[in-house]
């Protein structure tokens, strides 16, 4: 099989988006997956990370913002069990937002 862009290449990989043959000089690999290095699937590849890294960062506040309401609820309202529920819930949204950013990093 030769490559799609390049008729005198041996294609050495398939695009897990489009399904393109590819040479070593049209692939790139992310995270053990095989994907066109230029074209409409890196153009896709790139809007797709920059929405994880806007989504990323959203959570992370949202996050920040339920740790300190349940601070806040703690310290000026007295009950214990719901600011702890909300504390607890703006850790694990804080910490998917990192997970979200890191995943558009690979």
């Amino acid at each position: 099989m030769k490559c799609n862009r390049h008729p005198d290449a041996d294609a050495t990989a398939i695009c897990l988006q489009c399904g393109r043959a590819l040479c070593p000089e049209c692939a790139q690999e992310i995270n053990d997956e095989i994907y066109c290095k230029t074209g409409p699937c890196a153009e896709k590849r790139e809007k797709r990370v920059g929405y994880q890294r806007r989504a990323g960062g959203l959570a992370q506040i949202m996050g920040l913002v339920f740790i300190a309401l349940g601070i806040l609820a703690a310290l000026l309202v007295g009950e214990l069990v719901p600011s702890l529920f909300s504390i607890f819930a703006g850790l694990i949204v804080f910490i998917y937002g990192l997970f979200l950013e890191k995943q558009a990093k690979l």
